[in-house]
């Protein structure tokens, strides 16, 4: 996966290891089942990229429907969208038109209901 056309951070922001253990944990692995609306379009990706800088696995995610997926797919059905959204929160990303996690965290809670 190469970020679309109009992605607002060209550059990316570099994860440390402990968060990419993190995300790692956040797609793998039991996690409660949460709702989701039937429409997705992620506005925001963690790309993973080789030593010779050529994109290898991706996590995709529209924090306004709660929908993601990843290639290769994680072994979980149910990823860890909070878990995720803290860590766009720890690097000061927005999420989607939700600027920090307090938004997000109103939105899920508001769309869970």
């Amino acid at each position: 996966m190469i970020p679309r056309p109009g992605v607002i951070n060209k550059d990316g922001t570099a994860l440390a290891p402990e968060q990419v253990t993190r995300v790692l944990a956040a797609v793998t692995g039991k996690h409660p089942d949460h709702s989701r609306a039937f429409c997705y379009f992620p506005h925001n990706a963690i790309i993973f990229y080789n030593a010779a800088k050529k994109p290898v696995a991706f996590v995709e995610i529209c924090f306004a429907c709660l929908g993601y997926r990843a290639q290769p797919k994680g072994s979980s059905d149910n990823y860890d969208i909070v878990a995720l959204a803290q860590i766009f929160d720890d690097l000061h990303l927005s999420m989607g038109d939700l600027p920090d996690r307090d938004a997000f965290e109103k939105h899920r809670q508001r769309f869970s209901k």
